[in-house]
């Protein structure tokens, strides 16, 4: 009996696994990245992972009725979104049609990543950006627009 209640716990708690987070947080990839500051697909994802982070943001801010604050985050957004074009074209040899495709592709997956781990940290702490690593990429992102 005492070898069935040890197998069923420790399979449990095999299967307890915790969720880990869809995106590891932009400081750190930056910080293990740190030779690849000048690599233009380092920077592509760099902007894409800022653009998406404020996009997201932004939707928290209009669903709690912040649209000042949502349409700032949006502007931002669309600035690192170009951003990620504009290396795109200029470094990477990318048709200005393949660059916004691939810019919005990827805004999209970021938004959905972003999204993702939001609503973990919201059921975890009741917000979606405080205590959260979305909150510290998204003051990353601000220092890169300095």
């Amino acid at each position: 009996m005492k070898k069935l209640f040890l197998y069923v716990f420790l399979v449990l708690m095999i299967c307890n696994v915790a969720k880990a987070l869809s995106l590891m947080p932009l400081r750190e990839v930056i910080e293990k990245n740190a030779n690849s500051n000048t690599d233009p697909a380092f920077q592509v994802y760099v902007f894409n992972r800022c653009a998406g982070a404020y996009k997201y943001s932004a939707s928290i801010f209009l669903k709690a009725n912040k649209k000042d604050m949502a349409t700032q985050f949006v502007e931002v957004s669309s600035k690192f979104s170009t951003m990620a074009g504009v290396v795109l074209v200029t470094k990477l040899n990318y048709s200005q049609d393949d660059a916004l495709k691939k810019v919005s592709e990827s805004l999209k997956e970021m938004g959905s990543l972003y999204a993702e781990d939001g609503k973990e940290n919201y059921l975890k702490t009741g917000s979606h950006l405080e205590g959260s690593y979305i909150l510290d990429d998204v003051k990353v992102c601000s220092l890169i627009l300095k």
